[in-house]
């Protein structure tokens, strides 16, 4: 049979296998909220894993800019276009394919110590979205989201998708064409990386290479410099992070997985840079 999750999937420490079946489960999401988003939690201990998941992912808030990004493997931004409500517009494969681009990816190496030459813009609805296609090396959206006028209500919606969703440690290179530090005037080392688990995830339980210095907080819309690595990133959120070092490895991990519920909400309402 099928089956609703509105919580939290979680397995037991001497579990080693997991069989999900195909599509039968689904992940709902009800609202903005952490606590309103089902969640599949550490898979560090499955050696032995099938299946395929429905996932959820509740949208509202204001019609901006907002980073996002997806935790299923094998997806494009055709999964995310929808002509009601979540219209594209810019490139081939949308009605509204001239003018006005609505998603941009950010890469790092073009920057050439400007802020602004990272800003890639999307060329087709086949451009994947998913972190965990070795051409996108974690990196989530800068995408336009919402139907209305700029920074007013939009018309809520839940975006739905089915296949395999990514699990395990995901390894990325970041780089920064220029180093320089806070005041640094070139604003590199920029990257918008994609949160890539069906779960919120903790920054604070990741370990960070100490060039890794600051990132943009998704709540308020703030930049944290040197304050260390904390907060939660929604399933489905992207997040901004700087580093001050030419090469450096990071990893997202499943002990990253978080059960924080509260007040953490997906979408902020702050404008992002872009």
């Amino acid at each position: 049979g099928a089956y609703n999750l509105y919580h939290s999937l979680d397995v037991a420490s001497n579990t080693n296998t997991l069989a999900l079946g195909t599509n039968r489960l689904t992940l709902k999401s009800t609202g903005l909220s952490n606590d309103a988003t089902a969640r599949i939690g550490n898979l560090s201990t499955i050696s032995t894993f099938s299946g395929t998941i429905n996932l959820e992912r509740f949208i509202g808030g204001n019609t901006a800019w907002r980073q996002i990004g997806t935790c299923m493997s094998n997806k494009t931004l055709a999964d995310w276009y929808n002509s009601t409500n979540f219209p594209m517009s810019g490139f081939t494969g949308v009605p509204n394919n001239n003018g006005f681009v609505s998603a941009y990816l950010y890469n790092e190496t073009l920057s050439a110590g400007n802020f602004d030459n990272g800003w890639v813009a999307a060329t087709n609805i086949t451009n994947s979205i998913s972190p965990d296609n070795g051409t996108l090396n974690g990196r989530g959206y800068t995408i336009y989201v919402g139907q209305t006028a700029s920074q007013t209500p939009m018309n809520n919606f839940t975006n739905t998708m089915s296949g395999s969703f990514i699990r395990g440690t995901q390894n990325i290179t970041l780089t920064n064409q220029t180093p320089g530090g806070e005041n640094s005037t070139s604003n590199t080392g920029v990257h918008v990386l994609a949160n890539p688990y069906p779960s919120q995830i903790d920054l604070s339980l990741g370990s960070w290479n100490a060039a890794i210095k600051g990132y943009y907080n998704l709540v308020n819309g703030s930049y944290v410099w040197n304050n260390g690595m904390t907060g939660i990133i929604p399933q489905g959120n992207a997040i901004m992070i700087f580093t001050d070092a030419n090469i450096v490895s990071m990893s997202f991990t499943e002990a990253m997985k978080s059960s924080c519920g509260g007040s953490t909400t997906f979408m902020r309402t702050a404008i992002p840079k872009n």
